[in-house]
């Protein structure tokens, strides 16, 4: 293996999984998990499966080794991208613009321009019947930046 941990390295996918990629370099095997392809991982699994085949190339940051295997992170190669790199954006009664990325039967997640998801609360939503893909604007309710969390109100 001549390669380190946080070495970036280009590898060839030989899998693509529900789980995430399997991959090569120079005969030693790696994985690259599915939450370490990107910093947003709404869709992830149908945006892989898009984006990833067996003998694609792609470089990948290694973030482990063991056992002469080894594992990578394609996210970890863009720290820029983080939505947490800069909490201090996150303030209560600042206001962002959003997308509805997912509905549960207690709320809408809502991804801000900054790529963070945010909750907001069904009770909080003026507009119970948000769709999937809307843009809304929100104003943050609350903030918890060591579980990188954000609760919301529509604006």
């Amino acid at each position: 293996m001549d390669f380190k941990i946080g070495d970036i390295i280009r590898v060839k996918v030989e899998n693509v999984n529900d789980s995430g990629l399997e991959v090569v370099k120079d005969g030693c095997k790696g994985v690259v998990r599915i939450i370490d392809l990107d910093w947003d991982t709404y869709g992830i699994l149908e945006k892989m499966y898009d984006d990833y085949s067996c003998s694609d190339e792609v470089d990948v940051k290694v973030v482990a080794i063991a056992d002469n295997r080894f594992r990578g992170s394609v996210k970890d190669i863009y720290p820029e991208k983080i939505p947490w790199s800069n909490p201090s954006i996150y303030r209560a009664g600042e206001a962002f613009n959003g997308i509805v990325s997912r509905e549960a039967e207690f709320g809408y997640f809502i991804k801000l321009s900054t790529g963070a998801v945010s909750l907001l609360m069904k009770k909080e939503s003026e507009d119970s019947k948000l769709k999937v893909g809307a843009s809304i604007e929100v104003i943050i309710e609350s903030v918890d930046p060591s579980l990188e969390k954000l609760i919301v109100s529509a604006k």
